[in-house]
């Protein structure tokens, strides 16, 4: 009786196991190739997955949507915000696959995100004011995102096409994201002293 026991209780943790296992995978869930963006060496790892993330979803705004975002959803706690979780999914379903040049790293830039992600970390800021940190401004046709408290790129990515908050009615950051006519980019993730991360992600056309 207790071996029969015993053998019950293994294919019950074997079954668990086995369970788990299935319901994270999904089709449409790739991982940035080891190799990707390999000559910036400037960059970070999570640095080149936001950019991976974020030229995936340009791209291939549908498998996005059904590989990413939808599983995201339900563990997004921010249920003040649920009619903008709805219309990403409606936005994105309705997008079709395009070939859109991807968005390329620029170090001018990445030194301009990296600079306003450094000092916003250390001096406990958000937002885009620059004249608190001694950073250059942006200049020309440009565009600005910054997250704060998530610590991979695709949570970053997910984080800033929800665009919940407050102050984020007009959805500004999944618009500049989505915005086909930036071709340029240049991202930076720092330690926040508030929020323990924040990242800063810096467009040009």
């Amino acid at each position: 009786m207790k071996i029969n026991y015993l053998i019950l209780f293994i294919l019950l943790i074997f079954s668990a196991g086995c369970a788990s296992t299935k319901k994270s995978a999904h089709p449409h869930y790739p991982q940035p190739p080891e190799d990707y963006l390999s000559d910036c060496n400037y960059l970070t790892k999570e640095e080149k997955a936001v950019i991976y993330y974020l030229n995936y979803v340009r791209k291939n705004p549908q498998e996005f949507c059904e590989g990413y975002v939808k599983p995201y959803i339900p563990s997004f706690k921010d249920d003040d915000f649920d009619e903008r979780k709805a219309s990403l999914i409606a936005l994105l379903s309705s997008l079709e696959a395009n070939s859109e040049p991807d968005l390329q790293p620029d170090e001018t830039l990445y030194e301009l995100a990296r600079c306003l992600a450094v000092k916003s970390g250390e001096l406990g800021l958000t937002g885009h004011d620059r004249s608190q940190t001694g950073c250059a401004p942006l200049t020309g046709v440009s565009g600005e995102c910054c997250d704060y408290g998530n610590a991979t790129g695709l949570e970053i990515v997910l984080s800033l096409l929800v665009d919940a908050g407050a102050n984020n009615a007009a959805m500004g950051h999944r618009i500049i994201c989505l915005n086909p006519r930036y071709t340029k980019i240049g991202v930076s993730i720092q330690p926040h002293i508030i929020f323990k991360n924040n990242a800063v992600i810096d467009f040009m056309m």
